[in-house]
């Protein structure tokens, strides 16, 4: 992109045609440190990531629907795919600590994209669909499930907001909700030997006996 050559690609056309919001996007994915380059291919793709961003979201809200602090688990007690959920959420909120402190958020942009994407939609949410719509509404299983993405999405919220602060025509606003505390746990909770965990059960999902995760049991 060069003002001498006139292939410039002004703000203004993009918040116009994809929205404030993907610009920020685009900004805090962006190397600062290098030539900051921009155009049609590179906002394509970062509204696949806001697409994927927003989706994560709807079905966060989806799944919470009347979602109580009754049905509020201890992390102890929860199962360990639950407990992995919060050391990612702990990694990821170190991560943005060093990220806000070095003001360089490209990293932790790119691996909040895969936490979502890979880890939550590909991986966590696909395990415990059942879970949510089979199991009995006060089993600690459905419990767990639901009190882990209830921490997921609010530090969702909270991390995004800075930067989707136009997305949610929903019920929540992440601007408002950005003002409240992130819910922590002390690492200490959380820190269970569940580093091979993910691999291990995508192993048994993938062996011929497996039991099939897509009927409810």
């Amino acid at each position: 992109m060069s003002k001498s050559i006139g292939n410039v690609v002004a703000p203004n056309e993009i918040i116009n045609k994809q929205g404030a919001d993907l610009l920020r996007l685009w900004i805090v994915s962006a190397d600062y440190s290098d030539d900051m380059r921009i155009g049609s291919e590179i906002i394509r793709q970062q509204e696949d990531i806001y697409r994927r961003l927003r989706n994560t979201l709807r079905y966060l809200l989806g799944a919470l629907d009347g979602y109580s602090a009754a049905e509020k688990i201890d992390v102890k007690d929860m199962p360990e795919l639950e407990r992995w959920i919060f050391h990612k959420l702990a990694e990821l909120q170190d991560l943005h600590d060093i990220s806000l402190a070095n003001l360089d958020f490209t990293g932790f942009y790119a691996a909040l994209h895969t936490f979502c994407t890979v880890d939550l939609s590909a991986f966590y949410f696909d395990i415990r669909k059942d879970c949510l719509y089979c199991d009995p509404v006060d089993s600690l299983r459905r419990k767990a499930t639901r009190t882990a993405m209830h921490h997921v999405f609010d530090h969702l919220v909270h991390w995004l907001a800075p930067v989707l602060a136009l997305q949610p025509k929903k019920p929540t606003s992440l601007a408002m909700v950005a003002m409240a505390k992130v819910s922590t746990y002390p690492n200490s909770q959380i820190m269970t030997p569940v580093g091979k965990m993910q691999n291990s059960l995508k192993m048994e999902e993938n062996s011929p006996h497996a039991p099939s995760h897509h009927g409810c049991h």
